[in-house]
């Protein structure tokens, strides 16, 4: 029973580390096409705002 745990415990951590290397990946992805074109960029921050703290 106890080795069945550790391994969905396992399985569930390198999950989470995918989903946060994803989003990191996202927010990297996004800095340059804020400097390329700033009105979409504003026009999209205007929809979240909550969202993103810049």
């Amino acid at each position: 029973m106890s080795r069945n745990i550790s391994q969905k415990r396992a399985k569930r951590h390198s999950l989470d580390l995918s989903s946060s290397a994803t989003a990191n990946d996202i927010r990297s992805a996004n800095i340059p096409i804020k400097y390329l074109s700033p009105d979409k960029f504003q026009r999209r921050s205007s929809n979240t705002t909550s969202s993103s703290p810049i």
